[in-house]
């Protein structure tokens, strides 16, 4: 499957779009819709999208951040094609590509949502997904998770 375009305005929604670099307030230097630089990425002073070398210091231009996106989705796409074991609707789908564009792919394979969902118990995962509504040292409910799970929960349930 892939996300559909309601999926990626979540995305968007959750992430906002910022062209130019940024701390995302947990120490990532992130641009673009909530891409986290990888050292590889802040070295280098690029980061390839569809296969090409793109200057990030100076910042992106709305297609160049939009490429992006899709990009870091499809790698999202791939962690929920894989690991989901059960029948998917569209807006689940996209819920849980939003969740793990936001969680990582570690943090999602090893998630007791990841379990229930594949023992076929579709009505829990919204609870799991409230339950990722934490961050920070020591940990706090933050009010963006909040807003994104509530977001993600609405997809779930379309």
């Amino acid at each position: 499957m892939r996300a559909s375009n309601e999926g990626l305005q979540a995305i968007v929604d959750s992430e906002g779009i910022v062209l130019n670099p940024y701390d995302d307030g947990a120490g990532f230097l992130t641009i673009g819709v909530g891409h986290k630089l990888t050292v590889e990425e802040t070295f280098s002073g690029v980061v390839f999208i569809d296969g090409g070398p793109v200057p990030w210091k100076d910042g992106f231009s709305w297609d160049q951040a939009i490429a992006l996106l899709e990009q870091d989705a499809g790698r999202a796409e791939a962690v929920v094609n894989e690991l989901v074991e059960v029948e998917l609707t569209q807006g689940q789908f996209d819920a849980l590509v939003s969740f793990v564009f936001n969680v990582g792919q570690g943090n999602f394979k090893r998630s007791t949502l990841l379990r229930v969902l594949n023992e076929g118990d579709y009505e829990e995962v919204p609870n799991q997904l409230n339950r990722w509504v934490y961050a920070g040292r020591p940990k706090k409910v933050m009010r963006g998770l909040v807003v994104r799970r509530t977001r993600e929960i609405r997809l779930w349930n379309s």
